[in-house]
């Protein structure tokens, strides 16, 4: 279950990697505060649009995570 959660403060190259691991088969990730709290969630194409608008891999997921 962990392969699927990451924290907001991981940052997008992180993540990236997360999504290319092979036992990711859904390749979408949950993104979580610190208490623990479900806040949104990510997938390539979210990575993708990230880039489009120039957002860098060094930039925290919560940049880029789907909030609803």
């Amino acid at each position: 279950m962990n392969q699927y959660i990451i924290f907001n403060n991981t940052t997008i190259l992180e993540t990236i990697k997360k999504l290319n691991n092979p036992s990711n088969n859904e390749k979408t990730l949950f993104v979580i505060d610190s208490k623990k709290r479900l806040i949104g969630s990510v997938t390539d194409g979210d990575i993708r649009r990230g880039f489009i608008k120039q957002i860098s891999t060094l930039d925290k997921v919560s940049k880029i995570m789907k909030k609803n």
